[in-house]
């Protein structure tokens, strides 16, 4: 019995480390939809490009999806120069990208969210705010065939990053967040799920015939 239970914490282990792996979450939800979500990045005056990277993305159905950006920074709100450009790419290797779609995001009225904050020290402003694109099912099956996608999020020029120059980073620290929504055939069960579930019925097994002999 001792020896079972063993088998099965490190299972669940197991389990635990597999769906825990990537920095990018992804969840199911009905009817047939999978939302993937980046980790948080952090702005700085060095870091200005991340790439959101989906290594096992489900391949969609051709039905429209949504690309959304959430960002928080020195921004202003309506500037035309102050944005995150977010580019998919065809492959991930160095110098042979081909850019499959291309937006500018950036806190604008009437798009999406946008709100000022407030932040001290003379012109800058704090601003958080959020962008949504919708995305052509054709697209999102093109982009997903190859079971990755690959978007790479670019801070433009225009986005100063007052805050480190002033010291203000630490009470305002900057963010950028990107997910992507779209459609599939089936929710497929995560491969962590079914690591558990074959390894428990194999334990439980294993079990069951030790009690009969």
């Amino acid at each position: 019995m001792q020896t079972t239970l063993s088998k099965l914490f490190a299972l669940l282990g197991m389990a635990f480390a597999a769906s825990h792996a990537n920095a990018t979450t992804v969840a199911y939800t009905p009817p047939n939809q999978v939302t993937y979500t980046s980790e948080v990045f952090s702005p700085s005056n060095t870091a200005r490009t991340f790439d959101f990277e989906i290594p096992e993305a489900v391949i969609a159905t051709f039905i429209d999806g949504v690309f959304t950006i959430s960002a928080t920074g020195d921004y202003t709100i309506d500037a035309a120069n102050e944005s995150v450009n977010a580019v998919v790419l065809d492959s991930y290797v160095p110098g042979d990208d081909y850019y499959l779609y291309d937006w500018d995001a950036r806190p604008q009225t009437g798009y999406g969210t946008a709100t000022e904050l407030g932040a001290e020290g003379g012109d800058i402003s704090w601003v958080r705010w959020t962008r949504s694109f919708d995305i052509s099912g054709d697209d999102i099956v093109n982009w997903t065939q190859d079971g990755r996608v690959v978007i790479r999020l670019t801070l433009s020029d225009g986005v100063d990053l007052d805050l480190f120059n002033s010291g203000l980073s630490d009470q305002f620290p900057p963010s950028l967040q990107a997910t992507l929504t779209y459609s599939v055939a089936a929710v497929p069960l995560p491969a962590a799920t079914w690591l558990f579930t074959t390894g428990l019925l194999g334990v439980l097994g294993l079990g069951g015939r030790r009690h009969l002999i």
